[in-house]
């Protein structure tokens, strides 16, 4: 009997050869983490109601060690485990623990809930090479069986598909539904966000005073979405003001890039029918997704064009809903390639192609809240776009953004308390604080940052053990100490990153191995330290500096390679700890650590001279030079940095403008630094570092 998901108190039993242990512990954290789509939480399936997660998973061999048969404990564990979970390869097919749990899970009537995942050997079962443990080739009677397998391998399914099958089977759902919500979740580009249509935010909060004020009937259901569908006409059409309409057949375009004989041999390799090309098509696209992540962009590109031309041709015969949507989310990755390429003008015309397709599918059903966050991810690209260029324009990037947290609180409206919709949400005003800053927007930035950390500790106070949640709010946290600080809220900023860093320690402690989530935290406490030193003794700080270092010191030479996004953020802690030390009356320790940021950031510099912050960052160090001793430093890159229009747009942000500022006087002009001054000023921004400077040079004086 195959019995309650529920009821188990395992959700699933992995059985592995300690050969195969790396991928047993993958599969095994990711089945944990893996948090099921809001939407399909508390479905009745065969096997049970769906839970929030796939907790706990059972994963130790410490008791398989010796003995000449399973001990009464490991049967006990598979008694009480919902489903296992066979990692294939040749290493487990000679395993004789491998073969005996499953052996055992049988005995027990529970053939049913058998999941195999190859990862190594042939399932066609050549000598020596067989991945299958013969257990898993017999059913209870003793006959033969063939066991379907997900295969996690990069040129079959990959890892992410894989991992996405053994979920559907143990959950009793379709696989369709969980990938298309799972694509839909996928990371948006981070980017800037908002600013208000003063027509458009009334419509909006009307629609959520529906939602929140509405009774549950069916007459008030009815004129909620009534109101919704209204709304989502209104934004499309203002959408259109800010994108041409696509042609008719655009989506399908990129085919004249594919030969009629390359079209037929893929469609050959792929299979005789259309399921299996399809089938394909996906798995391609899983491959890319693994060769993107490992930063294999030749071999991810290889992969995505071909799953695009799969899917293209059989939507060219059969111009389905479901199709189109696939086609949509090809289009996204091959514009996320040329993002990450460099390729603005590429990129542009995917990501168009990519709204294209969505204002397709919602126009055509503007009541499904899916295809309206869709459209929130699809201008979120088109904004990051825009950040990203060097021609880019921030207030266009605001807009397409503004509208992208509307269409996310109108699917909201659909679909009232979707928790994946309202984590979306969370990440909409996190992207809107970014927007804002990017045109010096403060009070905007501080209201979006203190929303959206509204948003994500009520995800956190809902259920406290899940670490995504703790996650963004770890994040968001972060984010709102910089608005708090740049507005001169001190006090404010100094407990936003204690709590941020109380987070990321938690977090680090589970998963040791995230690089991101250290660099996060090593950045934290170096903003942390640069706001307690502003008031506390010189010499307290001076130790806390130098422990810290030693702390970034282990962090960089750990043998992980650093996020080029973050790499900066050491550059920016030598910076505190220079002008710590030299409060404390340790010139010469000041000036090794001034000259080994110069050293740092001009590295970073020469490493990826693409990337703007890495150019301010050394520019912030070669005005610390200046500062101490009155000239520019001649350290490779700062001429030429400082010959940078730093100011272009007509609304630049703050962090431009401050730079500006030092750029102006490094040039020796000081009524352009006046200027520039009088302008933050005016913003609002009262970051301490900046004014402590400013009157320095009596740029703002009384103020």
């Amino acid at each position: 009997m195959t019995g309650n998901m529920s009821s188990f108190r395992y959700k699933a039993f992995i059985s592995y050869n300690h050969a195969d242990e790396a991928w047993a512990k993958w599969f095994h954290r990711q089945l944990e983490r893996y948090r099921i789509p809001g939407k399909l939480v508390g479905q009745n399936t065969s096997f049970g109601v769906i839970p929030k997660r796939l907790q706990p998973v059972f994963l130790d061999r410490e008791e398989l060690s010796s003995g000449s048969d399973l001990s009464a404990k490991v049967k006990q564990v598979l008694a009480d485990s919902g489903a296992l979970v066979v990692i294939c390869s040749p290493a487990a097919a000679a395993s004789r623990w491998v073969n005996e749990e499953i052996r055992e899970f049988r005995r027990q009537g529970r053939g049913d809930r058998i999941f195999a995942v190859i990862v190594d050997g042939d399932p066609a079962g050549r000598e020596g090479e067989n991945c299958f443990p013969p257990a898993l080739l017999e059913a209870e009677d003793g006959s033969e069986i063939e066991p379907l397998a997900a295969d996690a391998r990069k040129w079959a399914d990959g890892k992410l598909l894989s991992l996405l099958k053994l979920l559907s089977g143990i959950l009793g759902i379709a696989l369709d539904s969980l990938r298309r919500r799972d694509l839909q979740r996928r990371q948006r580009i981070w980017a800037l966000t908002t600013v208000g249509v003063l027509a458009v935010a009334v419509i909006i909060m009307l629609a959520i005073t529906f939602r929140i004020s509405a009774q549950k009937s069916q007459a008030a259901a009815e004129a909620r979405r009534a109101s919704a569908e209204q709304l989502v006409g209104f934004k499309l059409n203002e959408v259109a003001g800010l994108i041409e309409a696509p042609q008719a057949g655009e989506e399908l375009a990129r085919l004249k890039e594919w030969s009629d004989a390359e079209l037929e041999a893929l469609l050959r390799e792929s299979g005789v029918d259309r399921d299996s090309a399809l089938t394909t098509a996906f798995a391609l696209r899983e491959a890319g997704i693994d060769f993107w992540r490992q930063g294999q962009a030749d071999d991810a590109i290889d992969a995505f064009s071909r799953s695009w031309a799969l899917i293209a041709e059989h939507y060219r015969e059969n111009q389905s809903t479901a199709l189109l949507f696939e086609l949509g989310q090809a289009e996204y990755w091959l514009g996320q390639m040329a993002m990450d390429a460099s390729d603005f003008d590429e990129a542009e015309r995917s990501f168009l192609v990519y709204t294209g397709i969505t204002r397709k599918l919602l126009r055509a059903e503007p009541e499904n809240a899916e295809w309206v966050l869709e459209m929130t991810y699809a201008l979120s690209n088109l904004g990051g776009l825009e950040k990203r260029s060097r021609r880019g324009d921030p207030l266009r990037a605001r807009q397409y953004l503004q509208a992208a947290l509307q269409f996310n609180q109108i699917a909201l409206v659909l679909d009232p308390g979707n928790s994946d919709y309202e984590r979306e949400l969370e990440q909409s005003h996190a992207f809107l604080a970014d927007a804002h800053l990017q045109v010096c927007d403060l009070g905007g930035a501080l209201q979006a940052r203190i929303e959206g950390t509204r948003l994500a500790r009520k995800e956190v106070e809902t259920d406290p053990d899940d670490p995504r949640a703790r996650r963004f709010l770890g994040y968001g946290l972060g984010g709102l100490a910089r608005v708090q600080l740049n507005v001169g809220l001190v006090g404010q900023a100094a407990a936003s990153l204690r709590e941020s860093i109380g987070l990321l320690e938690t977090l680090i402690e589970s998963d040791p191995s995230d690089i991101r989530l250290k660099m996060l935290l090593m950045e934290r406490r170096s903003r942390l330290l640069a706001v307690t030193s502003l008031e506390e003794p010189a010499a307290v700080a001076l130790s806390e500096a130098d422990q810290l270092n030693e702390a970034w010191q282990a962090t960089l030479q750990g043998g992980q390679s650093i996020p080029v996004d973050l790499s900066e953020e050491y550059g920016s802690f030598l910076l505190v700890r220079e002008r710590i030390a030299r409060s404390a009356g340790a010139s010469k320790l000041a000036e090794e650590v001034l000259n080994q940021a110069l050293a740092y950031s001009s590295e970073q510099v020469d490493a990826a001279p693409q990337i703007e912050l890495l150019k301010f960052s050394l520019l912030d160090a070669a005005f610390r030079y200046f500062q101490r001793h009155g000239q520019v430093p001649l350290t490779p890159h700062v001429n030429e940095i400082m010959e940078m229009p730093i100011v272009e747009s007509e609304s630049p942000s703050c962090t431009h403008m401050r730079l500006a500022v030092q750029n102006a006087i490094l040039q020796e002009r000081s009524e352009a630094a006046k200027g520039y001054t009088a302008n933050l000023l005016a913003k609002g921004y009262y970051e301490p570092e900046f004014i402590s400077f400013c009157r320095e040079y009596e740029l703002c004086t009384g103020d």
